[in-house]
């Protein structure tokens, strides 16, 4: 089985307006939508794509030197349940 190498955002899905955002993009999507502080973190949009995804490939590659690694998913709970695509 393979894993995906990167992060994928899927905006407006099954619609007109449908959107994809990779890397560094679908980070910053994400945390804008996340309230405060993280928000405020948007900013980081005004910054080259190309830089942004190139630290965003140094941070994949050290990622789990600094949160570790789990054996296994965890299972979300049911208030969370409802954002997974499955559902």
């Amino acid at each position: 089985t393979s894993r995906p190498d990167t992060i994928i955002l899927i905006q407006n899905l099954n619609t007109p307006t449908q959107r994809h955002f990779f890397r560094s993009s679908a980070i910053i999507r994400i945390l804008a939508q996340l309230g405060f502080p993280w928000f405020c973190l948007r900013i980081l949009h005004l910054i080259p794509a190309f830089f942004r995804d190139l630290i965003y490939r140094a941070f994949a590659t050290v990622r789990y030197r600094i949160f570790g690694r789990l054996s296994s998913c965890p299972i979300p709970s049911p208030q969370y349940q409802s954002r997974f695509l499955d559902s």
